[in-house]
């Protein structure tokens, strides 16, 4: 997927590449950064400015980035992790920082 965004600090337009998965109609995205102890640059825009646009395969649309968190983030981060066993040691490696890894569904609008 791509997910087009604005710039945290340079209010630029940016796009990246995430891994996902789909939670009924919404997309899914986890900013692990591979376990790294900070969050990725695209949490940051995504924090500072929700609204983006998504392209997955020729399906293109305006979404809102919403940070989840409690047993949603949970569950969602569990749902990755089960068909992408790598998550799990992401989130261990995480936690050795004490952070906790965030979780975005992006809700079509």
């Amino acid at each position: 997927m791509l997910v087009t965004m604005t710039g945290a600090k340079s209010g630029r337009e940016l796009c990246s590449p995430l891994v996902y998965t789909q939670d009924g109609d919404d997309l899914v995205i986890i900013a692990s950064k591979a376990g790294a102890p900070e969050h990725p640059n695209w949490y940051h825009n995504l924090v500072a400015h929700p609204s983006v646009n998504i392209e997955v395969g020729a399906d293109k649309y305006e979404a809102t980035a919403v940070l989840t968190d409690g047993d949603e983030r949970q569950r969602l981060y569990d749902q990755q992790s089960a068909t992408q066993p790598q998550f799990i040691q992401y989130a261990a490696s995480a936690a050795e920082t004490g952070r906790v890894i965030p979780v975005f569904r992006l809700v079509r609008k």
